[in-house]
């Protein structure tokens, strides 16, 4: 019997925005915005220490958006 597996890899970038004053690790770049046409977007949960707040926000793009157009 044979069984097979389909492993969907999904890609993504994280799109931080801080203040200016704030040290970010050598490895982010800066960029614009990347606006998505039309996004989902869901809200995740947030959550503060006493030194930073979070907010986390995903927006994504669904296929099923192009094929009604």
């Amino acid at each position: 019997m044979l069984f097979s597996h389909c492993f969907c890899l999904s890609v993504f970038d994280v799109l931080a925005y801080t203040d200016t004053d704030v040290a970010v690790p050598f490895t982010w770049i800066e960029s614009d915005p990347k606006l998505i046409a039309n996004p989902h977007m869901v809200k995740l949960h947030a959550f503060d220490t006493k030194i930073h707040k979070v907010n986390t926000l995903v927006s994504y793009k669904n296929d099923e958006w192009d094929e009604e157009e």
